[in-house]
C-alpha cells in the first residue's frame, strides 16, 4: 500500500494557502494534471523565481 506523504509543513502566507488549496481545488477531478498544479502552484504562490543574471 502506498504511503501519502501528509505532515509536510507548509511556509507560506495564507493568502498562498488559499491559492494554493485553489488550484488543488480546480485539478483534483483529474489526476494526470499533477504537473500542471505544480506549474500553477509555483506560479500563484511566487515560489521557485529565477533570478536572471545580468
Amino acid at each position: 500500500m502506498q504511503k501519502k506523504i501528509s505532515k509536510l509543513p507548509f511556509k507560506g502566507t495564507p493568502e498562498q494557502a488559499a491559492a494554493l488549496q485553489k488550484v488543488i481545488d480546480a485539478n483534483k477531478h483529474d489526476p494526470s494534471r499533477l504537473m500542471g498544479v505544480m506549474q500553477e502552484a509555483q506560479a500563484s504562490t511566487d515560489t521557485c523565481r529565477w533570478r536572471s543574471r545580468t
